[in-house]
C-alpha cells in the first residue's frame, strides 16, 4: 500500500510539474498526463524552431539592418510621343506608390492616382498603347497639384519625413525595368535604395 501511495504521489507530481510547466507558458492545463505531455512537447518544438530561425537569421551576414522604416516604391506613366526624346515635355499622368515596412518588407498601403496633364491635355495613341491609359481616364482625373496635396495626406498617415523615416525607389527611366524585377530582400533592397 505504500508502495501505491509512493506511485500515485510520483505520478502527481509529474502532472502538476506539466501543468506548472503549461502554464507558465500560457498554455492550457486541463487533461490527461499524456495530453500535458503532448501539450508540452508540441509547445518546446515550438519555441525550438523560433530560436533556431532567429539564430540562422542572426548568422547570414547577408542580411543588413534597413536604415529607414519606411520605402516608397514610385512608379510613374508619363505623356509620350514616339521619339520624343528629352525634348518632349512629359507630364505625369499615372501617379502610383507602394508603401513598404522597412523591416519586414510587407506592404503597408497604396497611393495611385492618375493625373490630368494641362500642357499635353490629349495623350498621343502611342501613349495610350505604351500605358494603357485612356483620355477620359485623365480627363476625369485630378490636376498634379491636388494629386501632390492627397500624396502629402497619405504620407501624413503614417507620419513620413515626420517622425518616421523613408526613402523613394524606383527605376532609373521609362525603359529601365529593375523596378519590376526587384525582390524584396533585404540585401537587394539595402543596394537600391541607397
Amino acid at each position: 500500500m505504500a508502495e501505491e501511495t509512493s506511485t500515485e504521489t510520483a505520478s502527481l507530481t509529474t502532472v502538476e510539474q506539466l501543468r506548472l510547466q503549461l502554464a507558465s507558458m500560457g498554455l492550457e492545463t486541463k487533461g490527461h498526463k499524456p495530453e500535458l505531455k503532448k501539450r508540452l512537447r508540441n509547445a518546446q518544438k515550438k519555441l525550438d524552431n523560433k530560436d533556431k530561425n532567429a539564430q540562422a537569421q542572426a548568422k547570414r551576414s547577408d542580411i543588413k539592418i534597413q536604415p529607414f522604416d519606411y520605402y516608397l516604391f514610385f512608379d510613374v506613366e508619363a505623356t509620350c510621343v514616339v521619339d520624343g526624346g528629352f525634348e518632349y515635355p512629359n507630364e505625369i499622368i499615372e501617379f502610383p506608390v507602394v508603401l513598404v515596412d522597412g523591416q519586414t518588407f510587407e506592404i503597408v498601403d497604396e497611393f495611385r492616382s492618375y493625373v490630368k496633364p494641362t500642357i499635353n491635355s490629349t495623350l498621343s495613341d502611342f501613349c495610350i498603347n505604351l500605358t494603357g491609359i485612356t483620355q477620359e481616364t485623365v480627363d476625369d482625373s485630378p490636376d498634379f497639384i491636388q494629386v501632390l496635396d492627397d500624396f502629402q495626406v497619405f504620407m501624413g498617415k503614417y507620419s513620413l519625413f515626420q517622425d518616421k523615416t523613408a526613402s523613394f525607389v524606383t527605376g532609373k527611366g521609362w525603359n529601365d525595368s529593375s523596378i519590376s524585377t526587384l525582390t524584396l530582400s533585404s540585401t537587394r533592397l539595402n543596394r537600391w535604395s541607397l
